[in-house]
């Protein structure tokens, strides 16, 4: 992700967005992590769930949620 900081210099140049740092923005080195796993992740919630985490929210309610706080700090820019 070397040349990040150049697409999102661009980014902001073109679209009014909020000056920041590629690296400030995600950890690059967390996503290499998980993407380049060689085995599955197991997941389970009953642990959270016994401890009184009970809210549940859908996976991608909480992307569409996630990219419009993004576009509203303007850090994204809006989709059209």
């Amino acid at each position: 992700m070397g040349h990040a900081h150049l697409v999102c210099e661009g980014l902001v140049a073109t679209q009014g967005l909020e000056p920041n740092a590629a690296t400030d923005l995600a950890s690059w080195w967390h996503t290499d992590a998980d993407l380049g796993r060689d085995v599955e992740t197991f997941a389970d919630m009953t642990k959270s769930r016994m401890l009184g985490f009970l809210d549940y929210q859908p996976t991608v309610n909480s992307f569409l949620d996630l990219f419009e706080a993004l576009r509203e700090a303007r850090i994204i820019p809006r989709l059209g």
